[in-house]
């Protein structure tokens, strides 16, 4: 396995089990986790009449783009792989979001 595939695969359980925190971003289509020296942004990108396209970015600590993965470039596997991580960092951040209303909502 490459070390992609490992770090694909790693992203797709812990962010499955709650251990991986991720954030919206300005793109309501972007989600973001920051790591300890790194972050991980997953993106969805809708084109006209086709699937739609999940990306998978590595920055470094300065922000710079070490890796990046489409799902239109990627086998089977590895596309459902991406997409799950990307659906998981939404429902993630969406849900955190709905908690921050509901922390409001009964303040008032």
């Amino acid at each position: 396995m490459t070390k992609i595939l490992e770090i694909i695969d790693k992203l797709r359980k812990l962010s499955a089990q709650g251990r991986i925190t991720w954030k919206p971003t300005v793109n309501e289509d972007t989600f973001m986790a920051a790591l300890e020296n790194t972050s991980v942004v997953m993106t969805r990108t809708q084109l006209r009449h086709l699937e739609p396209i999940y990306s998978l970015r590595i920055l470094n600590e300065l922000g710079v783009e070490v890796v990046k993965r489409d799902s239109n470039n990627s086998e089977l596997a590895e596309y459902a792989a991406i997409k799950d991580i990307y659906e998981t960092a939404r429902h993630s951040a969406v849900d955190a979001q709905l908690d921050n209303v509901l922390i409001e909502l009964n303040r008032l």
